[in-house]
């Protein structure tokens, strides 16, 4: 029996497959240019932030997009602004609260746009695998 708005095998394969871009795309420096140990560690610490922000988040967004009827990638990337919007919050808001802007500024903006630019890149990979405006 299939359940019309339940997530499929293929929806969470890919959302595991997707969470490990940041991993990659963050961690690739240290690999190629610095110590390969600092490298895997850094790519293992990111690949479990990502991971556990695919499944509190990106789940429930799964979810809920499948429920609304929302498929095109116009609303997967809003859901990758909203999460970013949400990590930044919980981030880099205590950050600038604490220490203020001051000479801080644009790390804390490139801290922002890295997020955004993460986010937005995930969901659009995701939703390239699972292209949900395709149908089921």
């Amino acid at each position: 029996m299939r359940f019309p708005n339940a997530i499929s095998l293929k929806e969470i394969a890919a959302l595991f497959a997707t969470s490990l871009l940041p991993a990659i795309l963050l961690a690739a420096p240290a690999f190629l240019f610095g110590n390969p140990k600092e490298g895997l560690w850094s790519f293992l610490l990111i690949a479990k932030i990502s991971l556990g922000i695919a499944l509190f988040c990106g789940l429930p967004a799964i979810y809920i997009l499948n429920r609304q009827g929302l498929r095109n990638w116009a609303s997967y990337a809003a859901v990758g602004i909203i999460v970013a919007l949400g990590l930044c919050a919980y981030f880099i808001l205590p950050n600038v609260r604490a220490n203020g802007i001051g000479s801080g500024g644009a790390a804390y903006a490139a801290q922002i746009t890295i997020l955004m630019v993460l986010s937005v890149a995930v969901c659009t990979v995701y939703w390239l695998i699972v292209r949900p405006d395709k149908g089921r």
